[in-house]
C-alpha cells in the first residue's frame, strides 16, 4: 500500500448458524472514542440491531473495532443507517449553530 493510500475501514464477517442472525466487526483506522461512542449509540436505536459495541485494542494502536450483530437485516445496512443518521444530525446541529451565531454573535 502506497503512503498516499490510507486505509479507513475493514469489514470482517462473523458467521452464525442461524439464517436470520448476522454479524460483522468493522475495523476503523485513525478513529477513537469520539466516533465509537456516537456510532454505537446510533446503532442501538435501530430495531434490528441485537448488539453493538466498540473497543480500542491499545491506546497506541490506530484502530477501533466496532461489533454489530443484527436480526433480519445485514449489519452493513445498520452501519449505513447509523452513519446516515449521524450525518443528518451533524448537518442539523451545524445549521442551528450558524443561526445562533448570526443572531446572537453579530
Amino acid at each position: 500500500m502506497a503512503d498516499s493510500e490510507i486505509k479507513a475501514l475493514d469489514i470482517i464477517p462473523i458467521h452464525s448458524d442461524l439464517k436470520n442472525h448476522h454479524g460483522i466487526t468493522c475495523v476503523f483506522y485513525n478513529e477513537d472514542h469520539t466516533l465509537g461512542n456516537v456510532l454505537v449509540q446510533y446503532l442501538q436505536k435501530i430495531d434490528n440491531v441485537n448488539y453493538s459495541g466498540y473497543s480500542i485494542p491499545h491506546p497506541s494502536d490506530v484502530k477501533m473495532n466496532v461489533r454489530i450483530q443484527t436480526i433480519d437485516i445485514f449489519p452493513e445496512q445498520a452501519l449505513k443507517m447509523a452513519l446516515q443518521h449521524i450525518k443528518e444530525t451533524s448537518i442539523l446541529l451545524l445549521s442551528k449553530f450558524d443561526v445562533f451565531s448570526f443572531y446572537y454573535l453579530s
